[in-house]
């Protein structure tokens, strides 16, 4: 069984940062589940909200480099941190936790 081909499903791509692709899903669907992990998840509105939140702190402290170092576990708080470094237009950088 060739994986690739069983689960294969063609759309047309849209164009656009990843940053940017989540805006326009989340004014599609605001109140569908974004990210899961465990037994918690996020709404499209909950996820923006809060990456909106922190992409603001990012972008007023950390105006002098175009990286920022992530170290943390996986989780939705990842999600939301490498959302919102993308928002601030800025690249992360992840680190093993340990």
């Amino acid at each position: 069984m060739d994986i690739s081909e069983d689960n294969m499903e063609m759309r047309p791509r849209e164009n656009g940062f990843i940053h940017q692709l989540f805006t326009y899903r989340q004014l599609k669907n605001p109140s569908s589940i974004a990210v899961e992990f465990g037994d918690k998840h996020l709404t499209y509105n909950e996820l923006q909200k809060a990456s909106d939140a922190l992409s603001e702190i990012i972008s007023a402290t950390a105006t002098d480099s175009p990286y920022i170092a992530i170290s943390t576990t996986r989780g939705l708080e990842m999600i939301i941190r490498v959302l919102a470094i993308l928002k601030s237009g800025k690249a992360y950088l992840p680190l093993d936790p340990s």
